[in-house]
């Protein structure tokens, strides 16, 4: 078996270990076949079984820790957990994983008579979150139709865009689920989006001269104080799109790309949840019947810290 039989062979196990996948999913998604897929089993001495109709990799008790405490998570007992996996708590109790210092904890411990996990388990999710923009005097831009990773040419009008701000974080780990993960960042991601795109620190003497020669800017700008003697600062976001008063709406939608499952979770110490830096790339979308483009070319980037240990209840 060359190496990139082997590599794809072994993706299909590490999806059969790690997702809620069936046999047929793993090695269509690794790009093999099931009997390439048994081929490398039988030469790693992995045993398989079919059990009501289903593949499955006869896992050793070590092996079966990471569903162990996935079901636990995701709120079974340990009784229950260990019952649907064959085992029993007893065995499940002796399983550890490491720590960050290289020392090995249990994966459950007692607490008041009962049993819980004793880690976390943390997914690399890629976080989208996206709006609509308004200008002067609370004007919506654009056509207001279509937005975010879904909107397309196909579905545009030819002479009237569709605008959208839009932030891609690649990379993103949580502890919460696929479709609460994105929500639950939400308030700290845009606090940070609006500090960064709508405050008012910006010297562009070009843009501000620009936007004073609008009489009704002007006189704006004069009662509430934004022009002054010397001179006015703009925004971020009203420098990319060069219109006076840009600001983002208050309503954000917020979506998880479908990219997890080559992604393998990690388990860490409850303890030691960490403190993560995630960064994305923020851009203005303009979209028509003929093209999309993206304004600034070079992404804005926007950088939020978030301390895992806030996703837990």
């Amino acid at each position: 078996m060359d190496v990139a039989t082997t590599q794809r062979a072994l993706t299909a196990l590490q999806l059969l270990l790690t997702r809620s996948v069936s046999m047929t999913a793993a090695t269509r998604l690794a790009r093999t076949t099931p009997k390439t897929l048994k081929s490398y089993l039988a030469l790693k001495g992995i045993k398989w079984s079919i059990k009501k109709g289903r593949f499955r990799i006869d896992k050793t008790a070590a092996q079966k820790r990471f569903e162990f405490l996935n079901l636990m998570l995701s709120g079974q007992s340990a009784t229950g957990a260990a019952k649907q996996l064959e085992t029993t708590v007893k065995t499940m109790s002796r399983q550890t994983l490491p720590d960050s210092s290289g020392g090995e904890q249990p994966i459950i411990v007692k607490d008041g008579g009962a049993w819980i996990p004793n880690f976390m388990k943390i997914e690399n999710y890629s976080l989208v979150f996206y709006g609509g923009i308004t200008g002067f005097e609370g004007k919506t831009l654009g056509r207001n139709v279509q937005k975010g990773p879904a909107a397309s040419i196909e579905e545009g009008e030819e002479d009237y865009m569709d605008i959208w701000w839009q932030v891609d974080f690649e990379t993103w780990r949580s502890t919460l689920p696929a479709n609460q993960a994105a929500e639950f960042w939400k308030p700290q991601v845009m606090q940070q989006v609006r500090r960064q795109l709508e405050s008012l620190v910006v010297s562009d003497p070009t843009l501000a001269g620009k936007f004073l020669g609008n009489a009704k800017v002007s006189t704006h700008a004069a009662s509430t104080g934004r022009a002054g003697a010397t001179g006015m600062p703009v925004s971020r976001l009203e420098q990319i799109l060069e219109r006076y008063e840009v600001k983002i709406m208050s309503d954000v939608s917020s979506g998880v790309d479908d990219n997890l499952v080559f992604r393998p979770p990690e388990y860490v110490f409850k303890s030691e949840l960490p403190t993560d830096e995630s960064s994305g790339n923020f851009q203005v979308m303009f979209l028509n019947k003929d093209e999309i483009v993206s304004y600034p070319v070079r992404p804005e980037v926007i950088t939020v810290k978030h301390n895992l240990n806030d996703e837990i209840v």
